[in-house]
């Protein structure tokens, strides 16, 4: 299984690369940036690269949605935390209604004495 992991990593490292490779004259690229922000005036950005554009948006929508997913991250770990907890407790008890029984079977195969007769009481 780990040789298929690295034979399909490899594979999608050589598509990425090949990829790059033929759109380099379009990611080298230094396009001229114009945002109208209305009341601060125009934003004029020269000297980025498409290839640089790129992976800036690509990074932060990567943060993003780790940001995003992160109250979700702790809430299940929360969970987990709590799950394992049960399991441990519910561990325990049976371990101690393991032993309880093994005692009690223990002591139902050993030999019983036959109870005495009590000797008859006598009246005076």
């Amino acid at each position: 299984m780990k040789k298929i992991k690295i034979i399909l990593s490899l594979v999608l490292v050589g598509f990425i690369a090949l990829v790059i490779y033929q759109n380099q004259q379009y990611l080298m690229v230094k396009p001229d940036i114009q945002l109208n922000l209305w009341v601060l005036g125009d934003f004029h950005c020269t000297g980025i690269s498409n290839g640089m554009l790129i992976l800036a948006f690509f990074l932060v929508g990567f943060l993003i949605a780790y940001f995003l997913t992160l109250p979700y991250r702790f809430k299940t770990g929360k969970t987990t935390r709590a799950l394992n907890e049960t399991i441990s407790s519910h561990e325990q008890t049976i371990s101690s209604l393991k032993k309880e029984l093994g005692n009690l079977q223990a002591a139902a195969s050993q030999p019983q004495e036959a109870p005495q007769p009590e000797p008859p009481a006598e009246n005076t």
